[in-house]
């Protein structure tokens, strides 16, 4: 177990175990072209988690502050983050494909002191009565009123890292998601969520020495840092990942070995296509990571073709609990054909039930078993375990309506 009690340690403990080897690989891209390429070592990564706990703390973010963070993935920000987690402060993501006016709920219900962005947000500070008051940093150059994210990360040199700890409950994590009617929630993830997490997703997927993953999703790559395995973004746009340019991404793929891929539909369909229609196959993929929508049988099949070494697996979960069941595709493409889609057995770490109670807000555990749905009959998924998510940020009364 690590030596303090912070998911930081876990994301630390898995960098040093191998220091010299890469950790991260981002592109920066232009449309389906690749402008240029920036890599880490964990090595490297680490020293800059250390500069940047500095900033922080010269900045006055410290133990117990909000930082909010819109910006695309960069090595700076993945070292952001951590440090955050090392210090306590917590970083608050919002998702800006909700719409200005969630996102401008989202900046208010924050309670955020400072904000990392670009300028295309940050210049329009002063209509925006929720940044008004935050210390404010632009990571691609400044504005009047706005400083650059450098005063975050000075140059210091040998400057130790230190973690502090943290009980179970603490925040970790905030990240702010649309609703379907009303004010966005804030999932709260604690430290105690996080590190359940990682350990369930680490039980669900065995990594091999030598592996080096292509993620579709840049949260996974912090799961990825604790388990000390090298992590590419693949070569497209994260905004739009089923418009993908397949030969610069199977280029990249042979370019770093790639040996596993966490993958949404939209992009595998796109890759699985291309290798079709040149007839090739990719080898050296022993493992394929499917989520964050349905999968379809065929895509499945078709996959199997060009992938002929690969386990594909169909990952389940939620933004209030992730994961909630995985099954390979041996067992979806044998089974008969039936509505919906099949997403495997609950994983040990969680209990999951079906209850018929849409649209109501059960007031016990009593209640809840009492309405379970018997095999075949549909209904709502409830889950619990010590990765499922406890509360909603400040907002008591949507965690009364979903916990």
């Amino acid at each position: 177990m690590p030596e303090v009690y912070n998911f930081a340690q876990y994301l630390i403990d898995g960098c040093r175990l191998h220091p010299g080897k890469t950790a991260l690989s981002i592109p920066t891209m232009d449309g389906h072209q690749l402008q240029s390429e920036e890599s880490a070592t964990f090595e490297a990564l680490l020293k800059r988690v250390a500069c940047f706990q500095e900033g922080l703390a010269r900045q006055g973010i410290t133990d117990g502050d909000r930082l909010i963070i819109i910006v695309k993935p960069t090595i700076d920000l993945y070292a952001l983050i951590i440090a955050c987690f090392c210090s306590g402060v917590i970083p608050v993501f919002v998702d800006t494909g909700m719409g200005k006016k969630k996102i401008i709920m989202a900046l208010e219900d924050s309670k955020a002191k400072a904000i990392v962005s670009s300028r295309q947000l940050l210049k329009y500070f002063w209509l925006i009565k929720p940044l008004r008051k935050m210390q404010r940093y632009s990571v691609d150059g400044t504005l009047p009123l706005c400083a650059s994210i450098d005063l975050l990360k000075p140059p210091v040199i040998g400057c130790p890292l230190s973690v502090l700890p943290r009980n179970p409950q603490d925040h970790c994590l905030i990240t702010f998601t649309s609703g379907s009617t009303g004010r966005p929630k804030g999932a709260d993830r604690t430290h105690q969520c996080l590190i359940n997490q990682h350990l369930a997703l680490k039980n669900s997927v065995q990594y091999k020495d030598g592996d080096y993953g292509l993620s579709c999703f840049p949260v996974a790559a912090l799961h990825q840092f604790a388990c000390g395995v090298p992590t590419a973004l693949p070569r497209v746009d994260l905004a739009a990942i089923g418009d993908v340019n397949a030969p610069l991404v199977i280029d990249q793929i042979k370019h770093f070995n790639i040996t596993y891929i966490g993958s949404a539909s939209a992009f595998l369909e796109k890759v699985v296509a291309y290798l079709e229609s040149e007839s090739c196959q990719l080898e050296q993929i022993r493992l394929v990571i499917i989520g964050g929508s349905t999968v379809a049988s065929r895509l499945l099949s078709r996959a199997k073709q060009v992938l002929p070494n690969a386990t594909l697996m169909v990952v389940y979960g939620s933004t209030e609990s992730e994961p909630i069941s995985h099954i390979n595709s041996e067992e979806i493409l044998a089974a008969p054909e039936a509505n919906g889609y099949l997403v495997g057995r609950p994983v040990p770490e969680c209990e999951v039930k079906v209850i018929d109670s849409v649209g109501q807000t059960l007031t016990g555990e009593a209640e809840l078993l009492a309405r379970e749905c018997t095999t075949g009959q549909p209904g709502e998924i409830v889950v619990s375990g010590g990765h499922v998510l406890q509360s909603y940020i400040d907002n008591p009364a949507a965690t009364r309506e979903t916990k």
